[in-house]
């Protein structure tokens, strides 16, 4: 797209995003704007409003797309004062049946982490759509405490996969298209941080064509 024609399609990516969030009750303002590079621009937004959120849509399908969103998730992480969320919806919000959130080990002792449920419950609530929480096995236990010790165990069920590695694969036997997969991403250097967490958006992308997604990574 080009000029009126490629405002109107990002005018429309971000419309679907922002319902998102106000149906969590947080409040949007989206912005169209020309730069050098769509990190550059995107940061020079955050900086100049002073946004504590910073919002971004999914790009097309196909492996340049996907190489593409990878390094721009990479530039917007290393500015680590505000939560990225990069969102592909398939369908309206409203219509989401779960929340299937999928946490890697260790996450319970990232900053940010217990504000980051918090808000993700507020949303489940707000949709009327129960929790599935998928961890490694050998995490299970101990997220299942912090939900515990924090009284954040309501509505909420939780499952297993062997390994971190294999969450493309277990999301893509265990998920429907009226769920909602939230990833909670880690910035690198993260106790909970691996090195394949960078290519993570395209592989699911490719493993859940129908299923909206969301990736947050909270501010720290």
């Amino acid at each position: 797209f080009s000029g009126a024609a490629a405002e109107t399609a990002a005018q429309d990516s971000l419309a679907g995003v922002a319902a998102l969030l106000a149906a969590a009750e947080i409040h949007t303002e989206s912005r169209v704007r020309s730069a050098i590079s769509v990190g550059t621009g995107l940061l020079a937004a955050r900086q100049e409003t002073g946004a504590t959120d910073l919002l971004i849509g999914w790009p097309d399908s196909g492996a340049t797309n996907q190489l593409l969103l990878g390094s721009l998730i990479q530039q917007l992480l290393r500015d680590r004062y505000f939560s990225l969320f990069v969102a592909r919806l398939q369908a309206a919000p409203q219509s989401t049946k779960r929340i299937v959130l999928a946490l890697p080990t260790h996450a319970e002792h990232e900053d940010g982490f217990l504000e980051a449920i918090l808000l993700l419950r507020h949303l489940a609530g707000q949709l009327g759509a129960p929790i599935h929480v998928l961890t490694e096995r050998r995490a299970s236990a101990a997220m299942q405490d912090f939900f515990r010790d924090f009284e954040l165990s309501e509505n909420v069920k939780f499952h297993t996969i062997d390994s971190w590695s294999k969450l493309p694969r277990g999301l893509g036997r265990g998920t429907q298209t009226d769920d909602l997969v939230v990833v909670y991403g880690v910035r690198r250097g993260g106790l909970s941080w691996s090195p394949g967490d960078d290519a993570l958006p395209g592989k699911l992308a490719a493993a859940l064509p129908s299923t909206s997604l969301l990736f947050f990574y909270p501010a720290e």
